[in-house]
């Protein structure tokens, strides 16, 4: 059983997995405004939709493409 599903079912709650995969360094200097060339992607998974919806929104928020 994969690691999140075991937390969402200790929880009783979705668990939506983002910024897992890219290092500090670049959450704190590599986001510049949305529509940049430049722009990286950070990816978001979970079967939650609405919840999914939530994160990526915020992924957005602090300067990065939801992918």
């Amino acid at each position: 059983m994969p690691h999140s599903v075991w937390v969402s079912t200790q929880l009783n709650r979705p668990v939506i997995e983002a910024f897992n995969n890219i290092l500090a360094y670049s959450l704190g200097e590599l986001s510049p405004p949305e529509g940049s060339p430049s722009r990286l992607g950070i990816a978001v998974a979970g079967d939650n939709v609405s919840s999914k919806q939530l994160v990526m929104n915020v992924v957005n928020e602090v300067g990065f493409d939801r992918c």
